[in-house]
């Protein structure tokens, strides 16, 4: 049997958020905590010569005003033709709000609209803490020991990567591992961190055999790579095994979490496994 362990998960909120849950709600995994607007670029447009005005009339050619919204397709401004021949318009092409009109080159900028960001749960569980600020939710999980240098948390999907006894491991990462934490039965080597880091991996789960590779002053470093500065970056925690693999009780519980969420928390020294996945 596994240790079981009730834990929470917080998630900080930018000023201005909306929160859509209530203390001692039920939530479940993927349901919308509370959302936010991040404000977009700003994009410029070079009115002058779209019109072929000088930039100084471009402010009589304006059907919208600095300050107005715009959608795609509004017209924004329009210079008519002699005798109505060779009319020029420009019809905008983004949704946003006019932010300035520069009079000297006859440059027009458009702020873009905000873009709504949702926090979503990673968990099915209860909240248990409500603030303009934040949002905890409290679930229970199954709980492994490991070992880490890696400070803060980790949270993501669990991919899984057998390898077989002689094999390369290399042959088995592939781009599946993008945004995912990569639990690997077999050994590894540094040059798997490398190519795991590459692939956007969040993490990697390993062996305890495994603690010269996971050294902590062996990642976050910026390193020359064919010329190019890269920065090679693997949280590595690893757990109890023997022979390069983990051992098999925890290793059933990690592959049949395969695509679910585990928390990799590095302060604790733990991994933990929401119950109701597994």
């Amino acid at each position: 049997m596994h240790a079981h362990t009730t834990t929470r998960l917080a998630y900080s909120l930018p000023r201005g958020s909306e929160v859509l849950v209530t203390l001692d709600q039920n939530v479940k995994e993927g349901e919308v905590l509370a959302k936010t607007f991040v404000s977009k670029e700003t994009v410029s447009f070079p009115l002058a010569s779209i019109l072929n005005a000088n930039p100084k009339k471009i402010p009589w050619l304006l059907i919208k005003k600095v300050g107005d919204d715009v959608s795609k397709g509004d017209l924004v401004a329009y210079k008519k033709g002699f005798l109505g021949l060779f009319s020029k318009k420009f019809h905008s092409s983004v949704d946003g709000k006019i932010d300035n009109l520069n009079t000297e080159t006859g440059d027009l900028f458009i702020n873009l609209d905000p873009e709504e960001v949702p926090f979503i749960s990673d968990v099915a569980g209860k909240v248990v803490e409500v603030n303009p600020d934040l949002v905890s939710v409290e679930f229970l999980a199954v709980e492994f020991d490991a070992s880490s240098s890696y400070k803060g948390k980790k949270v993501g999907k669990i991919e899984i990567v057998k390898v077989p006894n002689d094999k390369d491991a290399l042959n088995f990462l592939d781009v599946k591992v993008e945004g995912k934490v990569v639990a690997v039965d077999g050994e590894i080597g540094r040059d798997f961190l490398f190519k795991a880091s590459a692939l956007g991996a969040i993490a990697v789960i390993v062996s305890l055999d495994h603690k010269d590779l996971a050294n902590s002053e062996v990642f976050d470093k910026r390193l020359k790579v064919l010329s190019k500065e890269v920065v090679i970056s693997m949280p590595t925690f690893m757990v109890e095994g023997e022979n390069g693999k983990i051992k098999a009780s925890i290793w059933e519980v990690l592959e049949a979490s395969s695509d679910h969420t585990v928390i990799l928390d590095g302060d604790s020294q733990k991994i933990l496994l929401p119950k109701g996945q597994i």
